[in-house]
C-alpha cells in the first residue's frame, strides 16, 4: 500500500529486476521491490491495471524528476559506481524509527553489522534500547537501498528480512561487498 504523501511513483527496470520510487513534496518517500499494483513500467508496455493501491488522494503513476535522479543513482549503485546517495528522502516514521534509520545510513558501503552491535553503538549514545525493537524499526523502514538496512545482519550472520525481502537484501551485500574489493 502506497503512504497517504505519495504523490507519484514509477517502476524501472534495473539489471537486477524492478524497483518501484514513490515520490512525495520534499523526497523519496518509498521504495519497493518490485512492481506496485497500478504503477507504469519504465520500458515495457506493462502498466498494470492503472488502480493504484494508496491511502490517500490518488498519485500519479508517472516518473518525476526526482524518481528519474534516485533510478539513475540506483543504476550507478548496482554497476558499482556509486556509494552513497543523494536523492533527498522524506521520512515519516516515529522518532526512534528515524533514529535507527540515521544510525543504519552511518554504516559504510560493503560491510555489515549485526543487530547486536547496533544496539551497542546506539547504547554507547545513550539509546537504550532491545534487538526487537531496532528489527522493527528496521521492517518499517520505506526506503530500503536509500537506507541500507541489508547491512545490518542477526545473530546468525544473515540478513534481516521476510522471505520476499531477505535474498535481495542477501544479494545487495554481495554486490557491495565485490565492488568494495576493486
Amino acid at each position: 500500500m502506497l503512504l497517504p504523501y505519495t504523490r507519484s511513483f514509477f517502476t524501472y527496470r534495473t539489471l537486477y529486476g524492478r524497483i518501484t520510487l514513490c515520490d512525495g513534496v520534499n523526497g523519496i518517500t518509498e521504495v519497493h521491490f518490485g512492481n506496485v499494483n497500478g504503477a507504469q513500467s519504465g520500458n515495457t508496455n506493462m502498466s498494470g491495471t492503472g488502480v493504484g493501491v494508496y491511502a490517500g488522494a490518488a498519485p500519479n503513476f508517472q516518473p518525476s524528476e526526482r524518481t528519474n535522479k534516485a533510478a539513475n543513482e540506483i543504476q550507478a549503485y548496482l554497476s558499482g559506481k556509486c556509494t552513497t546517495f543523494s536523492t533527498p528522502l522524506e521520512l515519516h516514521g516515529s522518532n526512534f524509527d528515524l533514529l535507527i534509520w540515521k544510525a543504519v545510513q552511518d554504516i559504510s558501503y560493503g560491510t555489515t553489522m549485526r543487530i547486536r552491535d547496533l544496539r551497542a553503538s546506539l547504547k554507547a549514545n545513550n539509546i537504550s534500547t532491545s534487538a526487537t525493537h531496532i528489527g522493527r524499526a528496521l521492517n518499517n523502514c520505506p526506503c530500503p537501498l536509500f537506507i541500507p538496512i541489508h547491512r545490518v545482519e542477526c545473530e546468525a550472520g544473515t540478513p534481516l528480512g521476510n522471505a520476499h525481502t531477505i535474498n535481495i537484501y542477501r544479494g545487495l551485500i554481495q554486490l557491495e561487498k565485490r565492488f568494495a574489493q576493486k
